[in-house]
């Protein structure tokens, strides 16, 4: 996988079909693969299309955005795992001091 960092001042990412696409002012720069793209770091005056935007933030790619000196400013991350529910009851069982205490071996009869 890939972190894209876009540098290119007044550049802009957009998505073609499977691939992102990193043009200015009307003239293709750059071109990747969707699949490859595992970050994108965005520095300065660049901006990105709202599909893309919104693939990006669909396939967990997580954008960080600095000024042009390298000053971090933000971050968009999207959805997160599809694991939240076990996670959700995960935390609910480690509250659960009963249940915690009876998962020490200590407590387990032996087989």
């Amino acid at each position: 996988m890939t972190t894209l960092y876009l540098v290119e001042q007044g550049a802009t990412i957009s998505l073609d079909g499977e691939r992102i696409t990193i043009s200015r002012e009307e003239e293709e720069l750059r071109a990747l693969p969707l699949a490859k793209i595992s970050d994108v770091i965005v520095f300065g005056n660049c901006s990105l299309t709202t599909p893309a935007l919104r693939r990006l933030l669909d396939r967990g790619v997580e954008l960080t955005f600095l000024t042009t000196r390298g000053r971090y400013q933000g971050r968009l991350v999207g959805m997160a795992t599809p694991h939240v529910q076990l996670r959700r009851n995960q935390y609910r069982r480690a509250d659960d001091e009963a249940w915690a205490l009876y998962q020490l071996p200590l407590n387990r009869p032996h087989a």
